[in-house]
């Protein structure tokens, strides 16, 4: 594909099938499986298993995109000012490497819309070591989350388990109708969501955001900074 544009957008369907590739998706070019979610499997070891390019409108649905080892599920890069949008997906990060951000999105719009997310960390180096799903690492972006679960799996009773860290403090983000499952085994903190910083036009919107989970002994999930 050599000619997509935001007038001739393509849209790549994928056989079912298991996949060892780190895919990077061109500006106005989308993905699908054929079939039901999880029936087509993209793998990455290391890197990043989903990057989208700056200038893409791109959307990407029913894939299972799995991270393992120090691979990032989706990596939204810097100078994207378009929509990134995730549908029906399944995103899974599993290993034992120590704080790993299984998304990081720093800039352009990042919808998710009735999604999975699984991360699990079987961990155990002496330590206090942080395991972020989804981290907002830019000033210019933007997200939209609807339907999105997340389930962390953390095994270190030293480390700490975040759903979701945003350091732009100044932007009107959601995440709605969305559950947080913290299930640290090991008894790690909970953290469903964290904001860092501070912004005079800061303003989250969390509505129907629903925290639930174990903490382990003498352990709870808590929701840290404003908004």
């Amino acid at each position: 594909i050599t000619d997509a544009s935001t007038s001739k957008s393509y849209g790549v369907l994928a056989y079912p099938g298991d996949y060892n590739e780190a895919v990077t998706l061109k500006d106005n070019v989308s993905l699908f499986a054929i079939g039901f979610r999880g029936s087509v499997k993209i793998t990455q070891s290391s890197g990043t298993v989903l990057t989208t390019n700056t200038g893409s409108n791109s959307f990407v649905s029913n894939i299972h995109l799995a991270a393992t080892g120090t691979a990032k599920i989706i990596d939204i890069p810097s100078g994207s000012t378009y929509q990134h949008n995730f549908f029906d997906c399944k995103l899974t990060y599993s290993s034992s490497t120590d704080h790993v951000d299984a998304i990081t999105h720093a800039s352009g719009f990042l919808n998710i819309v009735n999604c999975e997310g699984i991360y699990t960390n079987s961990g155990t180096t002496i330590g206090d070591n942080e395991h972020v799903f989804y981290s907002m690492i830019g000033s210019t972006a933007y997200y939209f989350f609807d339907r999105f679960d997340i389930t962390m799996n953390i095994a270190d009773g030293s480390d700490t388990a975040v759903g979701l860290e945003e350091f732009n403090t100044t932007l009107d983000n959601q995440a709605t109708r969305s559950t947080l499952v913290i299930n640290c085994t090991g008894g790690a903190d909970a953290v469903g969501t964290r904001f860092k910083g501070s912004g005079s036009n800061k303003r989250v919107n969390r509505t129907n955001l629903f925290l639930y989970g174990n903490g382990g002994t003498g352990k709870t999930i808590t929701t840290n900074g404003d908004g």
